[in-house]
């Protein structure tokens, strides 16, 4: 899962995408410039705000699209 998050942020032009976890919830990723992907963590930026969450990489269930 970790290959296609980097892909997901490699493309040009960058597409926003979902992430969803097994717990069922979801993080938009609008701007990739707020999500760094770590070994094992994936840190995500909340937009307009000081809030980061901390995901692990082993609890994302599916990486989708938005267009």
């Amino acid at each position: 899962m970790r290959d296609e998050l980097l892909e997901f942020l490699a493309r040009e032009p960058f597409i926003p995408f979902r992430i969803t976890l097994t717990s069922g919830q979801s993080y938009d990723v609008r701007f990739k410039d707020l999500l760094v992907v770590g070994k094992d963590l994936i840190h995500f930026v909340h937009a307009k705000s000081d809030f980061t969450s901390a995901l692990r990489l082993n609890q994302v269930v599916a990486l989708d699209m938005m267009e």
